[in-house]
């Protein structure tokens, strides 16, 4: 009668199994749910209402190719075909999706605090369900073989710099049982997520080893095979990939509509202006619109935790202010 964490796992042939955690939906109809084997997994909460990228991932991964037939299908067509055909379940049991899972993706929503830092309760609750479940798991008390095949944990929501740590001190609160710690940010569009994953200009993976690097690349080389990058780096630099590339749009955005603004107190056009400035290789013409400005789920609250970030190591982010402002 509550709220329920629905999860959603499949067993299929290819390895790693992954798991997917959904979140939170209300009044789910146990009986309609059901499980197998080796599940697939990755935490979102829906009622944060942002277009789950997990579903994305998880669509993708069992083959479902968009190709030049991709705006036939909405996202929610793609769930309901891939639940049909078997490839996608549902389930209220999340113990035995994690235990069995070789890859575990957080991707829950981190939304500004009161002071326009990025609230990692959902992050650090995820976590601790996951240290919970993998301490409840057979076997795996490490060392040898354990540490190869230990679980890695990814955090694919986006997070400031530093979080990936206090995950991992989350999950060790609850289990001494072997784990890794990988960083995977999403870089999909709204209105072109399907097709953005599908077929990404590039995949970033922050690895804790170099084993855990090459186990996420595995994972990913079936989306590059047209020869776009997959980077592997440590944690903190892929967490900063993110703010620093969504920071870099937002700056965009509002340098042109500063130029805008100049244009009409001088009598320019800055439609004309914008095609002289734009024909420079140097400069391209991506996100430099003029407009209202920036909005949407993620540029104002990254431009935010990007100027945080500044406050708390003693490096203010002045152009970041001015964006912002």
């Amino acid at each position: 009668s509550g709220p329920k964490h629905v999860l959603l796992y499949q067993g299929f042939g290819w390895e790693p199994p992954l798991f997917f955690h959904l979140g939170l939906l209300r009044n789910a109809d146990k009986s309609k749910l059901s499980k197998r084997k080796n599940p697939v997994s990755v935490d979102h909460y829906r009622s944060l209402g942002y277009l789950p990228s997990t579903f994305l991932n998880f669509l993708a991964i069992h083959g479902f190719s968009m190709g030049e037939d991709r705006e036939r299908f909405t996202l929610d067509e793609m769930i309901e075909r891939n639940h049909k055909a078997g490839r996608l379940k549902f389930t209220v049991d999340a113990p035995p999706a994690y235990q069995s899972a070789e890859v575990i993706f957080i991707c829950v929503g981190t939304p500004s605090d009161e002071n326009g830092r990025a609230d990692l309760k959902y992050v650090l609750a995820a976590a601790a369900d996951i240290g919970k479940a993998i301490e409840a798991a057979p076997g795996e008390t490490g060392g040898g073989d354990d540490e190869r095949r230990a679980k890695i944990v990814v955090v694919k929501s986006t997070v400031p710099v530093g979080t990936n740590v206090k995950v991992q001190q989350e999950i060790a609160k609850h289990t001494n049982k072997p784990f890794k710690m990988g960083s995977n940010p999403e870089f999909l569009k709204e209105g072109a997520a399907i097709n953005d994953f599908n077929k990404p200009d590039r995949v970033v993976i922050g690895a804790q080893d170099e084993g855990t690097g090459e186990r996420m690349r595995k994972l990913y080389d079936p989306f590059v095979r047209n020869g776009n990058p997959i980077f592997v780096m440590d944690i903190p630099s892929a967490e900063m990939v993110k703010y620093a590339s969504n920071a870099m749009l937002a700056t965009k955005i509002s340098f042109i509509n500063e130029i805008a603004n100049l244009c009409e107190a001088y009598g320019s056009d800055v439609d004309e202006v914008w095609r002289g400035m734009t024909t420079d290789k140097r400069i391209g013409n991506q996100f430099l619109y003029p407009g209202l400005g920036y909005g949407g789920s993620c540029f104002p609250k990254d431009v935010l935790a990007c100027i945080s970030m500044g406050e708390d190591s003693g490096r203010p982010t002045q152009l970041l202010d001015a964006v912002h402002k």
